[in-house]
């Protein structure tokens, strides 16, 4: 498994880096998962975020 930086958190869901520079939201229930967009939305460029639907 490649390491990940966690860049931030909302309750169980997270925000991390993979070691190839990508973006991705995981696990989190769908109130904290539209916390993390939101918060996304106003700090990065939120179309080289992956958003995992089933939260994985």
């Amino acid at each position: 498994m490649s390491a990940v930086e966690v860049l931030a958190e909302f309750g169980s869901a997270r925000l991390v880096r993979g070691s190839a520079g990508h973006l991705e939201l995981r696990g989190g229930s769908g109130q904290e998962r539209a916390e993390a967009r939101e918060w996304a939305s106003l700090f990065l460029e939120v179309e080289y975020v992956a958003w995992h639907p089933t939260g994985a």
